[in-house]
């Protein structure tokens, strides 16, 4: 009981509450959505990468059994999701959306500040971590648009378009200049320094306001599956899987509470781009952040429970 109340006091808290202030903002003043979202995506997210990959200890065996892990998850994931709805048919275009709901989820602004909270700023964790987020943004980058822009067929564009992220080339640089131990100049790492420690607080900030200008609709039963698929579904497969391969530690752990976030918000961006029920899209993500707070907070405390 006494970690329950930590983890609700300590981590769900003040998560939620930077929401909150991203949100009220948003309603009261105004934030440019598109402008913190790329600050994100081009400055404090990459620059938060290269830092904790340069400065993590970890090996190419862990980076491996992420993949494997991730792999595995994403293709389970998808197998039950194509079930539900055999078993409970919604319409093609809703069906999608469920799909990508379920197999994208916010491991990025969300699941970076949850790590950063849980494991109190543990460079091996939130290595852990950074590598599921980098996965998580090929997947959505290419398997995620070619699914909803199928019919155009500009999937090379698609691709084109992701590798101008600098995400992925922080990822690789940190990596590399870890690896051969590569010195920086202090002109280049307090920078970053002080860039990847503001990371956390516009992370959740700019989530608050994007989440402030969701389109909001009556609760409806695809909905329902959406959501649980995301939150209940997902965590469950995590845990079987993690048993199945014998995952234990902190590896596990991570792995894990990454699997309970909730639905990107970059899922509710491609529906719009791509007009594939956004509206519905933009629900899945809402709703699955409001019951984040209790899911996130069981799942938290069974990983401790399991894997401590």
């Amino acid at each position: 009981m006494e970690y329950l109340l930590f983890i609700i006091s300590k981590v769900i808290l003040p998560i939620f509450v930077l929401i909150a202030v991203g949100f009220i903002f948003q309603k009261m003043i105004y934030a440019d959505v598109k402008v913190l979202t790329k600050l994100n995506v081009y400055v404090f997210v990459p620059a938060f990468i290269f830092k904790t990959m340069y400065t993590a200890e970890f090996s190419a065996h862990i980076v491996m059994s992420i993949s494997i892990f991730f792999i595995i998850y994403a293709i389970m994931l998808l197998i039950v999701v194509k079930i539900l709805l055999k078993t409970f048919p919604v319409s093609s275009e809703k069906g999608m959306v469920i799909t990508n709901g379920a197999l994208y989820y916010n491991a990025g602004n969300y699941g970076i500040p949850v790590n950063d909270l849980v494991f109190r700023g543990d460079g091996t964790a939130m290595s852990i971590h950074i590598v599921i987020v980098a996965l998580q943004n090929v997947l959505i980058f290419t398997y995620g648009i070619f699914t909803l822009n199928f019919e155009k067929r500009n999937f090379r564009d698609s691709i084109l378009g992701y590798l101008k992220i600098p995400v992925l080339y922080a990822l690789v640089l940190g990596v590399l200049f870890n690896t051969f131990s590569v010195p920086l100049p202090d002109a280049l790492m307090v920078p970053a320094n002080y860039i990847s420690n503001g990371m956390v607080t516009i992370a959740l900030l700019t989530l608050g306001a994007q989440v402030a200008v969701l389109k909001r609709t009556k609760w409806s039963l695809p909905l329902f599956y959406s959501v649980g698929t995301r939150l209940l579904i997902g965590p469950l497969l995590a845990l079987l899987i993690i048993y199945v391969f014998g995952f234990n530690g902190m590896l596990a752990k991570v792995m894990l509470i990454a699997s309970a976030m909730p639905t990107s918000v970059n899922s509710a961006v491609l529906a719009q781009e791509y007009d594939r029920e956004p509206a519905f899209a933009a629900e899945t993500v809402l709703y699955s952040t409001i019951f984040s707070a209790l899911t996130v907070t069981g799942t938290i405390y069974l990983a401790d429970y399991l894997f401590s």
